[in-house]
């Protein structure tokens, strides 16, 4: 999980896995991925991972007026 600025938290449903950017390893499956940093608005995304993938996201976030 990449974002555009690095640093923030990553949760996958609802639980906390780290700091962008980091590699998270999953099974397969539907997830909530959700991104949050202080002062930028947080990005939920519902990746599916399937079988022998390699999934790379990446997101700019974008800082709250």
């Amino acid at each position: 999980v990449i974002t555009t600025p690095d640093g923030a938290s990553i949760f996958i449903d609802g639980i906390y896995k780290g700091i962008t950017p980091t590699k998270i390893e999953l099974p397969i499956g539907g997830y909530t991925l959700k991104v949050v940093k202080d002062g930028y608005n947080t990005h939920t995304s519902y990746p599916i991972i399937s079988s022998g993938n390699t999934n790379k996201f990446e997101y700019t976030l974008s800082a709250i007026s």
